[in-house]
């Protein structure tokens, strides 16, 4: 595993994305790999035949992958960075290596240009000289949709309002208007955005957008042509007065609290109706998954705009290992995918450094990934974590490296270091696996807290997940 250059010093949440992509979808990154070696004679593909843009940056990206996958130095156990720049000269102009930018929107820009970039080369005339072109945009393009782009959820809108009307005897009538528009299936946002604030657990995040309804503040149903409209009886008015346990029911005999004044004054109705809420509609969304890829991506918003500024949330938030998908489904029944289960399988992370005599931190992104490779491990990496009342406990932990198991690698721009867990007293009642497993999900929680130092001064920044990628398995 090799790192990549930072060519403009503020490049990272691009190739921390980029990191994300190679060693978390194997298979997305093994199509643009062939395809990029199948187009080579046709390079730059922004030139004749092809002439798109899009289709040259997929054809770099595929180069950049060949490059990271390549070992180079292995006699000195230092790997070379590979170098970005011929792919960053292919951004699209959303995406600007030069400037300071957010992870989540690199990953969203990406795979969206992976897409488009396939479309467009499907523009010219097919015949036999681009055949084998086009049999690897389609993989491309399946991969991509199975990988990632192809999950769905399924989308309820409903708006309700109290009216004031009169029956047909004249006398006034309070009702619920309820108004639906029918059910849609939509794309799965990727990455699939999820609140921290007001949240303890992903799965609490993951469920307040896949489950609980969302408020939509001022949707205009008038403009709606579209929908099912429904009426039910709230409350005769010149018997509400006779009743003293503030309570209606509707049609179903729902006991429904009511919150309308029985005042008799008709002066001040309007004034009262307008302050309670009358005429005035309350939209929801109700969402459901229905088809879900083979891997998730998810957002979690870490920042917020106040005081003319962004503000980073670092406050922790408690990730799992697996998630299971069947509570996040509308109908289980029917969705057929109600037992995949989703291991987390990489990450990227921000870390905060904090910056001497100012309220702001600076910021910088890095990669965890969840890897099959062996990562050269010298015993200083040992030595440096051992208390030194716990070395001869475990020297032999240490040693004994199943070099076949899966582990955890940081990412940080030029440099890969293997994860290793802190030593406390509960490591020694674990094997070494569980040990950075625990680790590595503090970290992402956020309730790592990072030392650094600046002019001899002792600074404390955090570090906290800000996308994550699951994997079914």
């Amino acid at each position: 595993m090799k790192g990549i250059k930072n060519v403009s010093g503020v490049s990272c949440h691009i190739s921390a994305s980029i990191q994300l992509l190679f060693h978390g979808l194997p298979g997305l990154a093994a199509r643009v790999m062939e395809l990029s070696d199948v187009c080579a004679p046709f390079a730059p593909i922004s030139s004749p035949p092809f002439s798109t843009e899009r289709g040259e940056f997929v054809r770099q990206l595929g180069l950049l992958f060949k490059s990271l996958g390549k070992w180079e130095g292995e006699s000195s156990g230092i790997s070379v960075a590979a170098d970005p720049l011929s792919l960053f000269d292919a951004l699209p102009a959303s995406l600007d290596y030069r400037n300071v930018g957010d992870s989540a929107v690199a990953l969203r820009v990406i795979l969206v240009t992976i897409r488009e970039g396939m479309n467009d080369m499907r523009a010219p005339v097919r015949d036999s000289t681009f055949s084998p072109v086009y049999k690897l945009i389609d993989g491309v393009l399946a991969t991509l949709s199975e990988s990632l782009l192809g999950g769905t959820t399924v989308q309820r809108i409903e708006g309700s309002k109290r009216v004031v009307g009169q029956d047909g005897d004249g006398r006034e009538t309070e009702k619920i208007v309820t108004r639906s528009k029918p059910e849609k299936e939509c794309p799965l946002s990727v990455p699939l955005l999820l609140p921290v604030q007001g949240h303890r657990s992903l799965l609490s995040a993951l469920a307040s957008v896949t489950v609980e309804p969302q408020s939509i503040a001022g949707y205009d149903w008038d403009s709606i042509e579209e929908y099912i409209e429904t009426e039910s009886l709230v409350e005769r008015r010149d018997e509400s007065s006779s009743s003293s346990s503030g309570e209606s029911t509707d049609g179903d005999g729902t006991s429904l609290s009511s919150d309308i004044s029985t005042s008799s004054s008709s002066d001040d109705s309007s004034e009262e109706d307008e302050g309670k809420g009358f005429g005035v509609w309350r939209t929801k969304k109700y969402s459901a998954m229905k088809r879900l890829p083979s891997n998730l991506l998810l957002q979690l918003r870490r920042s917020e705009y106040r005081s003319g500024r962004i503000h980073w949330l670092s406050n922790p938030i408690a990730i799992p290992a697996e998630i299971i998908v069947a509570p996040y489904f509308g109908d289980c029944a029917d969705s057929g995918d109600c037992e995949y289960r989703y291991m987390l399988a990489g990450a990227i992370v921000h870390v905060d450094i904090p910056l001497k005599g100012s309220d702001e931190d600076a910021g910088h992104y890095i990669a965890y990934i969840k890897a099959d490779d062996h990562l050269p491990r010298s015993d200083g990496d040992c030595e440096g974590l051992v208390m030194e009342n716990l070395k001869s406990q475990l020297a032999s932990s240490c040693a004994m490296d199943d070099v076949q198991k899966r582990h955890w690698v940081e990412v940080d721009d030029e440099t890969t270091k293997r994860v290793v867990a802190p030593v406390t007293k509960q490591s020694l009642d674990s094997d070494n696996e569980t040990c950075v497993q625990r680790h590595v999900l503090n970290i992402l929680s956020g309730r790592y807290v990072k030392k650094a130092r600046h002019g001899g001064t002792k600074l404390r920044g955090s570090k906290y997940a800000t996308v994550l990628l699951y994997s079914r398995t």
